[in-house]
């Protein structure tokens, strides 16, 4: 038994000199989770450039050019913190609704696709996060 323990501590140490914690791999862990779920949500429909998005409001918003998908990352906010959302100037509108255009005349719907992500990724990306930290401490 001591020499389990010795082999789980000298591995938390290779652990940390190599400048991780076990927070980090696991939110780096639930954080790809996330951004392939978000990725796969913006995903779902698609249209040309200039036609009448198929997406009804309530539902993610419709590829056009990739934009808002290829801008989906997770951002390091410190130690085991990760936040995952998309950079475009639109991302939140379409996410939440707004009023856009000139004039702010033209309402946009919601067309969430963070907070179905979440909610199907959420599971998997626990999962992940265990997997990671076991391969650390088996490894």
């Amino acid at each position: 038994m001591a020499g389990g323990v010795l082999d789980v501590i000298a591995r938390l140490e290779r652990i940390r000199d190599e400048g991780h914690t076990m927070a980090d791999l696991a939110a780096d862990a639930m954080a790809a989770v996330m951004v392939r779920q978000v990725i796969e949500e913006l995903g779902r429909s698609s249209h040309p450039p200039g036609t009448p998005t198929p997406s009804a409001p309530g539902d993610p918003p419709s590829l056009i050019t990739g934009t808002l998908r290829r801008s989906v990352m997770a951002k390091n906010l410190g130690p085991g913190f990760r936040r995952v959302g998309a950079t475009t100037i639109y991302a939140r509108i379409q996410e939440l609704s707004g009023d856009t255009g000139r004039g702010h005349a033209t309402h946009l719907p919601a067309r969430p696709y963070l907070k179905p992500a979440r909610e199907k990724a959420l599971r998997p990306a626990y999962e992940a996060a265990i997997a990671v930290i076991r391969e650390a401490l088996l490894s």
